[in-house]
This record gives C-alpha cells, sequence and structure tokens, in this order.
C-alpha cells in the first residue's frame, strides 16, 4: 500500500530532501548507502546505487512515486537521473526496509542506527522476489528479434529471409536464422 511508504519515509522527509539538493550536507553515519560510497571512492552525486533488496517491483515504483511527488515537487527540479538510481533514492528504499525491520520482533531493542545499518545490509545482500522480477530489457529484445527476423512474407523484403544479403552470400554460409523459434515462421 501506498500509504505504508508515507508512513515510511515521511518521518525522514528533510534528510531525502538534503540528500536531492546537497548529499554532502548529511552525515554518512546516518545514510549506509552514502557511507557505502564513500568507502568505495564514489561519487556521491553521479554513482549509482544498485540495490533494491527484497522489495517488489511494485514497492521500488511506490517509492520512487512517493520522493518524486513529496520531495522533488517543484517541476524544474524533477531530473529524475540525478535520484532514480542514485542516493536519495537508495536512501528511500532503506528507510522503508527498516520501518518492514522495525515491526519484527526480533529487532523491537536495536537503536535507529543499528536499524538502519540491518536495512541496508538486507537492500544490499538479498534479492527481489522471483515471483515479481521479470527483465524488461531482455522481453524486449526478444521481441525485437522476432520483428526483424520473423520468417513471413508480412516482414517485408528486409524480414523474408533477406537480412544481410543485399550484398550477396553470408561469409562461410551463415545463416543468421538458424536457431530461430520455429513459431516465428508463419509458413508462407
Amino acid at each position: 500500500m501506498i500509504r505504508d511508504v508515507d508512513t515510511a519515509l515521511t518521518p525522514a522527509k528533510e534528510v531525502l530532501q538534503d540528500l536531492y539538493t546537497n548529499p554532502h550536507l548529511v552525515d554518512s553515519v546516518d545514510v549506509p548507502a552514502k557511507a557505502w560510497l564513500e568507502l568505495k571512492n564514489k561519487n556521491i552525486q553521479t554513482s549509482l546505487v544498485p540495490f533494491c533488496g527484497p522489495l517488489t517491483t511494485s514497492k521500488v515504483a511506490q517509492i520512487a512515486n512517493w520522493f518524486e511527488t513529496k520531495i522533488t515537487r517543484d517541476p524544474t527540479l524533477r531530473c529524475h537521473v540525478k535520484w532514480v538510481t542514485h542516493l536519495p533514492n537508495a536512501h528511500a528504499r532503506t528507510l522503508y526496509i527498516a520501518s518492514l525491520l522495525q515491526n519484527e520482533t526480533k529487532n523491537k531493542g536495536l537503536s535507529s542506527g543499528a536499524l538502519m545499518e540491518q536495512a541496508w545490509q538486507v537492500q544490499k545482500d538479498v534479492g527481489p522476489p522471483h515471483s515479481d522480477s521479470v527483465d524488461v530489457e531482455l522481453e524486449s529484445l526478444k521481441h525485437l528479434e522476432e520483428m526483424f527476423e520473423r520468417g513471413s512474407s508480412r516482414a517485408g523484403i528486409a524480414g523474408h529471409y533477406q537480412w544481410g544479403l543485399d550484398t550477396g552470400d553470408h561469409q562461410g554460409r551463415w545463416d543468421p536464422y538458424a536457431g530461430t523459434p520455429t513459431e516465428w515462421y508463419q509458413g508462407d
């Protein structure tokens, strides 16, 4: 639910705003992702933070939506390149994971710093649930290849077994259509 994202992130709104506008002002002790970037000698404003932890794609999108609507309110400041895969949004995901961990009985006595560190470890070390993960790039590439290489007269001159044959046979009689799925062929 979007409400749980708002509940988890609203108390840290000022820190997230500072991470977005001037991350050098925020102490790395309070932001594990910033400490990680500094440990790796990476630029805290331009380096990617690729960890989402066990969050589903939907939850990551909800957090990003919250960040855009609550932190980058000014449309002139809405520069996605500056935050979507960088430190500000990474810390928002850490805060959300910390809110989930906080509700577990084994974490009840942890200080906020220890809870944040544990959340960061979960974010770094645990992958997304498999049922929700889809490789969009791979699926898109498969679809594009199918469009280009489909053995059908409907594909036109470029697609009806003509790919690359505008200058004659391929070297060594290489067949670019070898290994393509049989369902791509329409039988015409």
